[in-house]
């Protein structure tokens, strides 16, 4: 993770021209104050008690044709002042999956997926044409952790019984990224960075460690006028 941030560093530092940006063209950013972005990417939580726990009982991580590692994106973003805007982003940050023998039949399984909606502040600055830009993001927010237990509580049982609970914490995000726009109104992105949460929590109030290194590429969409 620390490669891609390093690369984003060294692509926005390319990019971007503070001495440039008094020239930079109304028809970005600047002229276009609301703003879209879908994202795609990936994401890895590191292990921690709470994973390890579920492992002294001899439950084993699941990582074959499931979404571990998957990460999806949505922003809307409002330009504020010059370079600075308000985003509102919601984003999934773990889902895993746990798997152990029951002993009674097919093995029981431990599954939780966490998502996160916060309110983030990007600084930002174009380049001379003003069609490229790189920025800083800090953001947090609540998150909520949905986890899913199923078991057979008799040998006879045909079907798993399911328990379920829900946890909300929260999170805090900080982001590097560059955006170029291949046209008026569409753009392309990529940013990485790290989010802080620690969520769900078990019975021996060991929290899990749920957000962790982050990359995310995908559309953006500028619209309005600041006119």
């Amino acid at each position: 993770m620390r490669l891609y941030t390093r690369l984003l560093v060294v692509m926005a530092v390319g990019l971007v021209s503070p001495a440039a940006t008094s020239h930079a063209d109304d028809g970005f950013a600047e002229g276009q104050p609301w703003g879209l972005e879908v994202g795609l990417g990936w994401g890895r939580a590191p292990n921690s008690a709470y994973t390890r726990t579920l492992e002294t009982f001899g439950f084993e991580r699941q990582t074959a044709f499931t979404f571990d590692g998957f990460r999806v994106s949505i922003v809307v973003e409002r330009k504020i002042v010059s370079h600075f805007s308000l985003l509102l982003q919601a984003n999934n940050l773990e889902s895993r999956r746990y798997e152990r023998d029951s002993g009674l039949g097919p093995d029981e399984s431990f599954v939780w997926n966490t998502w996160a909606i916060g309110v983030h502040g990007r600084a930002w600055l174009t380049n001379q044409t003003g069609r490229f830009r790189g920025y800083a993001q800090l953001g947090f927010g609540p998150t909520v952790s949905v986890t899913r237990f199923n078991t057979r509580l008799d040998a006879s049982d045909t079907d798993f019984t399911q328990f379920r609970d829900s946890q909300w914490y929260f999170h805090v995000t900080g982001l590097l990224g560059i955006e170029g726009m291949l046209g008026k109104h569409i753009g392309m992105f990529l940013n990485g960075g790290y989010v802080y949460a620690r969520a769900p929590r078990n019975q021996l109030d060991e929290r899990n460690r749920g957000g962790g290194g982050l990359v995310l590429a995908g559309l953006s969409a500028r619209f309005g006028s600041s006119r």
